[in-house]
């Protein structure tokens, strides 16, 4: 709807927009340059005259693509509030979130990080993200974002650029919810190790990259694998529960997990796991 393919919004599609690299930004003389490619989206207030009025663009998880009980997740988004429409001017705030829901959309529970619109600096853009486990008994997620506007008297937007959904790592944050910028590549030692029955393992990217994580038995077959081709920078964590690609539990011993990062980043540690 209206360029969104793909995406879903509450309550409905008002007070958002696709904008796009090198077009003038509202109220202002300057021109906008989105995060990453040509296009960004533009979030503001629905001015309905409700209370904390909601503006939600988010991706549902259902059906064929749904996440299962227990899956760890983390999203991320980057946003940008330019000084001329500055989303701090008011008392608006943003959210990230992921939102849970069981049979018949009965409403579960959510994970969300909110941000006071007056952190926000002005024409920066900013990564941030939340994680969050789908409980049990859930069987629809929604990921996305969302501007909150107390009242009509509360102005400025947000551009959203690159929201993303991770699976199987999550990416670490400050306590508002703003990511870690690490100033090089780096693969953490696994803890604990040993370990029975889950490890947890750290990993580091400074700039935006291609990332292979992966783990090996000592025969060299492939027990897990994660793979993103434009993974932000930041710290990202992976929990690993012991099973193979297949779900299978696998057995005590010795286990190498490597990190294939940017141009050339490659380094591989070691791991016992001990029952």
């Amino acid at each position: 709807e209206g360029g969104f393919d793909g995406w879903g919004s509450y309550p409905n599609f008002d007070s958002q927009a696709l904008v796009y690299t090198g077009e003038t930004m509202f109220g202002s003389d300057d021109i906008f340059n989105a995060f990453e490619g040509v296009t960004s989206v533009k979030l503001w207030g629905l001015y309905n005259g409700s209370e904390n009025a909601e503006n939600n663009l988010f991706q549902t998880f259902q059906e064929e693509n749904a996440l299962a009980p227990g899956t760890h997740l983390s999203v991320t988004v980057h946003v940008m509030s330019h000084e001329d429409d500055l989303i701090g001017q008011g008392n608006s705030d943003i959210a990230i979130f992921a939102k849970y829901f069981g049979e018949g959309w009965s409403y579960i529970s959510m994970d969300s990080t909110h941000i006071h619109g007056s952190s926000i600096t002005a024409n920066e853009w900013h990564h941030i993200g939340v994680e969050g486990t789908v409980p049990e008994g859930a069987t629809i997620v929604q990921v996305g974002i969302m501007h909150i506007q107390p009242t009509n008297d509360d102005h400025g937007s947000v551009y959203v650029d690159i929201l993303k959904m991770h699976r199987g790592w999550t990416m670490a944050t400050d306590d508002e919810g703003v990511a870690l910028q690490p100033d090089q590549f780096s693969l953490g030692n696994s803890y604990p190790n040993p370990f029975n029955p889950t490890t947890t393992i750290d990993f580091s990217i400074p700039v935006q990259s291609d990332v292979t994580f992966t783990i090996y038995n000592v025969l060299g077959e492939e027990m897990y694998r994660m793979t993103d081709d434009n993974l932000v920078s930041g710290v990202y964590r992976v929990n690993w529960n012991g099973e193979n690609k297949n779900g299978i539990q696998v057995p005590s011993g010795i286990y190498f997990y490597q990190l294939e990062a940017g141009e050339g980043f490659r380094q591989t540690k070691k791991m016992t796991l001990l029952k």
